[in-house]
């Protein structure tokens, strides 16, 4: 009863307080629309950040995180179908001296009517659609620029975003491995016959893969996986309140491949349930995740049964439940929320919290039409 009133209070207490930017069932990312002319625009894009973890749980700790990026982007449409992107990644974390840069180059060209392939730097949306446990949406600030290939396929029996992002290549003699992490988000349609209701299956997959041939790295070839899926439910309503409902259910899996014993566990499960209300201009989430033996290869430490930062403190079985909410606005290419997430560890009867302001620009400035 005692635990059942500190989580009803903790609800109570996140919903009186600005949150969490929440993905309502959000798709996959899709294939861009290309026009029949060639054009030349400039693309500007700004994300501004605060972030503050107040944790004090045993399996990451804490930290204050403030700065921006900017994308500068220039973007030519060589012919119907085709596009090249290139500009350049600039982030400053506030506090520190140094600017991270890094180089933007995309190649994008339609196979067929809704299958696009990208070469270069990935258009990854929001950490490709994937769900927390299995992509940690800090990387969206941290490693936001990814490079490899992709293919975004937007058919009315299948969505999906398939990647491999190359992290670090190896030439012969090397002392280092080669990494990638290779990942998919597919969603099937099974009920759409109605417009405010629909159904649909997710299949999520992400890997990271260390090895290589032609290196001097005496470290083992290693290959760990994360596999989930489920259903996932979305009603649409007409009320001046409510505008969407999204609920989803997954299984989670996490497997090594390669018999090294990096982890504890050499395979794990989970279960994670989560609810989102969008009620302009707010939204509401809470979840809900039972794991044993889990971990996220990509994804939040917070769902790992093994802690980030010291492996001596270990808990196989690992039950959470957590509540969101945002206030946001947005027009015209302008991004604005305001958020607070809080997270109630049932075993070790934790509670943490964290609150965050964001602001995303993002805007097209057609330069010039070329003529063919």
């Amino acid at each position: 009863m005692r635990l059942l009133l500190s989580f009803l209070i903790f609800i109570f207490s996140a919903l009186q307080v600005n949150g969490q930017n929440l993905q309502l069932c959000k798709a996959t990312s899709a294939p861009g629309e290309n026009n029949d002319t060639s054009e030349l625009y400039f693309t500007f894009e700004n994300f501004n950040f605060f972030k503050n973890k107040e944790y004090k749980n045993n399996f990451i700790k804490g930290y204050t995180k403030l700065g921006f990026f900017i994308n500068p982007k220039i973007t030519w449409q060589i012919f119907k179908g085709t596009k090249i992107s290139t500009g350049g990644h600039f982030l400053k974390f506030q506090g520190k001296n140094n600017l991270q840069t890094g180089f933007i180059f995309t190649a994008k060209q339609r196979i067929t009517q809704g299958i696009q392939l990208n070469m270069g730097t990935l258009d990854r949306g929001v950490n490709h659609g994937l769900i927390d446990p299995l992509y940690y949406k800090e990387l969206f600030i941290d490693e936001h620029v990814e490079n490899g290939f992709q293919f975004l396929i937007n058919k009315p029996f299948i969505k999906a975003d398939l990647w491999i992002n190359w992290k670090k290549f190896i030439t012969k003699d090397d002392p280092f491995q080669e990494n990638f992490i290779t990942g998919a988000q597919i969603k099937i349609p099974v009920w759409k016959e109605k417009k405010n209701f629909n159904l649909s299956i997710p299949v999520q997959f992400i890997a990271e893969h260390y090895g290589g041939e032609i290196d001097l790295s005496q470290a083992p070839a290693s290959t760990e996986v994360n596999l989930a899926s489920g259903l996932q439910m979305e009603w649409r309503l007409k009320t001046p309140f409510l505008q969407k409902i999204c609920w989803k259910n997954f299984w989670a899996g996490y497997k090594e491949l390669t018999n090294t014993n990096k982890y504890l566990f050499p395979k794990g499960e989970a279960f994670y349930s989560k609810i989102g209300l969008k009620t302009n201009p707010f939204l509401w989430g809470m979840s809900y995740w039972n794991g044993s033996g889990f971990k996220p290869v990509n994804g939040n430490p917070l769902y790992s049964s093994v802690s980030s930062f010291d492996h001596s403190i270990i808990s196989k079985n690992r039950e959470l439940m957590s509540a969101h909410l945002a206030i946001y606005r947005e027009k015209k290419g302008i991004f604005l929320s305001l958020n607070l997430n809080g997270y109630y560890d049932l075993n070790y009867n934790d509670l943490d919290y964290s609150y965050s302001l964001y602001l995303l620009i993002n805007k097209d400035f057609k330069l010039k039409e070329l003529l063919d």
